[in-house]
């Protein structure tokens, strides 16, 4: 992702374009295309933004709309309801389908700011990168594997500064256990990690080229799929201390810094539940009043409760100094992720730590039920209103929960959209999406609690069901 400069922002108190300075709150679009805006059909870009507050430090518990049109017709859209960020950070991820004008707005109306970001689409390129992975068929839970992708060009060699999603989920449930955006500087992605838990995970990868240059030609993307079986560890992981508890609260971690300032923020909680999802992000900007930095390279560590490495890669680049991940961790306890950012102006280290708990009052503890409310079938290129809902099976709505969801056009493995929704007390995700091709377009929901309660199994309309929508188009 990258900060565009001479982006049209317009925002309540904010400075001259292209000038970044606190004092007053800011709303800030952050990218991954050209600096200009330019993508190509097919790239995987990231568009999102941070919320300042007085501070200067990213603002949590807003609402935000936001709204994506391409060739002036609207793609993707949120409303306030389903589009509360508990850290300020977020980020919307669009494979763009066709070659045209698009824009991407942000509006929070909590604060009176709406910032608005410009680009081209380009035509499809003919190449599609090529990913030959190297991981075990088996592992041991809570012990580090390497998950390597080495990425390449056809006829030309390694893809260089590619990107990547790594993608692990829990078939059991259909639940991401990991969400990790990565790069190779050379074309090979590597990432250890330790499976959370027994069970069998779905380790999806998928190389992409958001930011082409002279090295990195515009190239289709490719998925990679692959399955591992993880063995119950040996003995109990049992925590160096017991968890300390943290109360369920937002912070941000902030490193001063003249050179390199981190942010580093918390979704949805410093706290979260055994299996719970938390998203974490470290916001990097050039001191302590510029923007959003540029081009940074970082390094990431995990480090559990019982003193053991979970994750470790040196695979990251941010192209506009904005790193998230999204995790979730079977041993209650205490853990900490050390996020080292690097680029010309200087290195800087953050720590985040965070509680996962054992559960404790549960909202909901059995089986949740998703719906899909909207028209059908939808029509190509014609903005839709959907809303899915999540109920128990008394029709107990699905309180404070969160929800990744993707929308991928039938037959592809790329997905047209990739977007983190919120309820509040409706258990109700409504959006506006347009469904770029002719034939189906799934819909696909991993939704969990905030609170550290029982993450229950998420079915669709009934318990035979997967929390998964073939939508006719």
């Amino acid at each position: 992702m990258r900060w565009l400069l001479p982006a049209l922002i317009l925002l309540f108190l904010l400075p001259a374009p292209g000038a970044f300075a606190h004092g007053g709150q800011q709303l800030v679009i952050t990218h991954d295309t050209l600096p200009d805006g330019t993508t190509y059909v097919g790239a995987v870009n990231t568009l999102g933004f941070v919320l300042y507050n007085d501070q200067g430090q990213p603002d949590f518990h807003n609402n935000a709309e936001i709204t994506l049109t391409l060739n002036d017709r609207i793609l993707y859209a949120t409303t306030e309801d389903a589009g509360h960020d508990y850290d300020g950070v977020d980020a919307l991820t669009v494979t763009f389908p066709e070659p045209g004008p698009y824009t991407y707005t942000v509006h929070v109306p909590g604060k009176d700011l709406t910032a608005t970001f410009q680009g081209e689409v380009l035509p499809r390129p003919t190449s599609t990168l090529n990913v030959e992975t190297t991981l075990p068929e088996q592992a041991v839970a809570g012990e580090l594997v390497s998950l390597t992708f080495d990425v390449e060009i056809p006829g030309e060699g390694p893809g260089v500064h590619s990107s990547g999603w790594l993608e692990i989920t829990d078939q059991a449930n259909e639940r991401r256990v990991l969400l990790l955006p990565t790069h190779g500087h050379e074309g090979t992605h590597t990432v250890d990690y330790a499976f959370p838990a027994e069970g069998t995970y779905t380790v999806a990868f998928t190389a992409h080229n958001p930011y082409p240059g002279e090295k990195a030609p515009p190239v289709q993307p490719a998925t990679v799929t692959r399955t591992v079986t993880v063995a119950e560890a040996p003995a109990p992981m049992t925590p160096v201390e017991p968890p300390s508890r943290q109360p369920l609260e937002n912070a941000v971690t902030t490193i001063e810094d003249q050179r390199l300032q981190l942010h580093g923020t918390y979704d949805p909680y410093t706290s979260v539940g055994t299996m719970g999802r938390i998203h974490l992000s470290t916001v990097v900007q050039a001191g302590h009043d510029g923007p959003p930095a540029e081009h940074v390279d970082f390094t990431a560590r995990l480090v559990g409760p019982t003193g053991d490495v979970l994750l470790e890669t040196a695979s990251l680049h941010e192209y506009d100094g904005v790193f998230e991940l999204a995790l979730a961790q079977a041993t209650p306890g205490d853990y900490a992720l050390e996020v080292t950012a690097t680029n010309e102006r200087g290195e800087n280290t953050l720590t985040q730590r965070f509680s996962v708990l054992p559960p404790t009052v549960p909202l909901a503890v059995g089986p949740q039920f998703t719906t899909l409310d909207g028209e059908d079938p939808l029509v190509t290129d014609e903005p839709s209103e959907l809303t899915l809902a999540l109920a128990d099976a008394a029709g107990r709505p699905f309180q404070h929960s969160e929800m990744i969801l993707t929308a991928t056009p039938g037959g592809q493995d790329v997905p047209l959209i990739r977007h983190k929704l919120h309820t509040h007390g409706s258990g109700t995700f409504p959006f506006t999406l347009a469904a770029p091709v002719a034939g189906t377009l799934e819909l696909a929901v991993d939704a969990v609690p905030l609170e550290p309660s029982p993450v229950p199994r998420v079915h669709g309309p009934t318990l035979e069901d997967a929390p998964r929508f073939d939508v006719d188009v």
